[in-house]
């Protein structure tokens, strides 16, 4: 039964972010970078890493969904394009994205 109900709330969270219209906005490289440095600035963990200039766009299509920053010495953060989403999608203080 509990198996069944989270089945159901899995739906309707799935539905429900398929069936909101998500807007997605162009950042520049400045805005990034600034970015970058404000959430290194929150995070203990980045705390030695500085953002580079080595920016990628992600796709769907051909619509841009994310944006890729690699830190120096090593790590990266993922800040998405949507402005109805929470603008740091993912981040790691090792490795580099490709």
């Amino acid at each position: 039964m509990l198996n069944i109900k989270f089945n159901i709330r899995l739906f309707y969270i799935v539905l429900f972010l398929f069936s909101t219209k998500i807007f997605f906005a162009q950042i520049n490289n400045d805005q990034l970078i600034n970015a970058a440095n404000n959430f290194i600035a929150k995070t203990s963990i980045l705390k030695t890493n500085t953002p580079t200039s080595d920016i990628h766009k992600l796709y769907s299509g051909n619509e841009i969904v994310a944006y890729s920053i690699n830190l120096k010495p090593e790590g990266y953060i993922i800040f998405t394009a949507s402005e109805n989403l929470y603008p740091v999608f993912s981040f790691s203080d090792k490795g580099r994205f490709k």
